[in-house]
């Protein structure tokens, strides 16, 4: 231990002659983060400090009178940290290490709901229950239908009701006479991807045919939904 970078103190390797190696060594419990410590190589110019963890090499610091900030992330778990001091000319060096911290990589949450973005069945709507009723990947929250699964989400029009749950074509709050009259001049035609047609499409098939016309048939006198992106 010597006289730190700043008010505080350093760890000092053992001095090592012409040829030789001395190095710092600890073990530690990460979570996944990054590790940031200055080193300081006092030697001459050919030699140089290295720093690895688990035995494998992540920064090398070549000669210089100054301290030098170096950083490096690890995952979690447990991990051996090396600061070795390479000599490599022929007087005596050794190698400082000091303010040694870890930052810990904190996974973004947009919502605040707990849930980190990565894994979060809705990452831009609060549901820490992460409820998922129709097991599509796409949390009740923000479900455009909630009760019929529809992992692409697709809503032509854009009432917050997909597609496949909105048999209200026109609006009016009641699947009923009117929105038949709309079905039975798209029968027949095409939904391809981007197709008007496809608000038509009810089992999203490609087709606005007989099948459409079966789940029509059972959702007469109902509300489109629901959707939780829908009161």
């Amino acid at each position: 231990m010597s006289a730190g970078n700043g008010d505080a103190f350093s760890l000092r390797s053992q001095a090592a002659s012409a040829g030789r190696t001395s190095r710092l060594t600890w073990r530690d419990v990460f979570k996944n983060g990054t590790v940031t410590l200055d080193v300081l190589q006092r030697g001459e110019n050919s030699d140089t400090v290295g720093i690895s963890v688990d035995g494998v090499g992540v920064r090398a610091i070549y000669a210089g009178a100054a301290w030098q900030t170096v950083s490096f992330d690890v995952t979690a778990g447990v991990h051996d940290i090396a600061v070795i001091f390479y000599n490599e000319g022929t007087n005596a060096g050794e190698a400082f290490i000091d303010n040694v911290k870890f930052d810990q990589y904190v996974e973004p949450d947009f919502d605040g709901d707990g849930v980190p973005d990565s894994v979060d069945n809705c990452p831009a709507h609060a549901n820490p229950g992460q409820e998922d009723d129709d097991h599509d990947g796409v949390g009740n929250r923000c479900d455009d239908c909630t009760k019929v699964a529809n992992p692409n989400q697709l809503d032509t029009n854009g009432d917050g009701y997909g597609n496949v749950c909105d048999a209200d074509f026109n609006n009016d709050g009641v699947v009923n006479a009117p929105d038949l009259a709309y079905l039975r001049l798209a029968m027949g035609i095409p939904a391809y991807d981007g197709s008007p047609f496809q608000l038509y499409d009810l089992n999203q098939d490609g087709w606005v045919n007989i099948p459409d016309l079966v789940i029509f048939k059972s959702r007469w006198g109902t509300k489109a939904g629901p959707s939780g992106l829908k009161p």
